[in-house]
């Protein structure tokens, strides 16, 4: 089976808003899709506040939070059909707090890897 990975990128529509959203996000919405066919794990991560490019710490990235999904790209057409289901499944898809509009998600397959660092001591 082939490995890949969805990178979904969102927002939270506005501060007042963040906490649902993360609530929404880890309590309803990545259950609901881990339990599709052709997805095996997820992992959330948010912007950090210092960045590595000077260049990025004064025009910041659009979107606060990412998302990686682990998929078997073998099934990605599995994956897309179960998309309508996904959102039936989670109530909250379409939340006050969801920047929908906003979001970006991408598919990338797995050529190379994993390189690790080795241990300095």
């Amino acid at each position: 089976m082939k490995k890949g990975v969805m990178l979904a990128m969102m927002n939270p529509t506005s501060p007042e808003q963040e906490a649902a959203y993360n609530a929404w996000y880890e309590g309803v919405h990545v259950p609901d899709v881990l339990r599709h066919p052709g997805f095996r794990s997820a992992i959330r991560f948010r912007l950090a506040g210092e960045q590595l490019l000077e260049e990025q710490s004064t025009n910041p990235a659009p979107h606060r939070y990412l998302t990686i999904y682990e998929i078997d790209v073998d099934r990605i057409e599995d994956a897309r059909a179960a998309m309508p289901a996904i959102a039936r499944a989670s109530p909250a898809f379409t939340s006050d707090s969801v920047d929908g509009p906003g979001s970006r998600a991408w598919v990338y397959e797995q050529i190379s890897g994993p390189f690790l660092a080795e241990d300095p001591d």
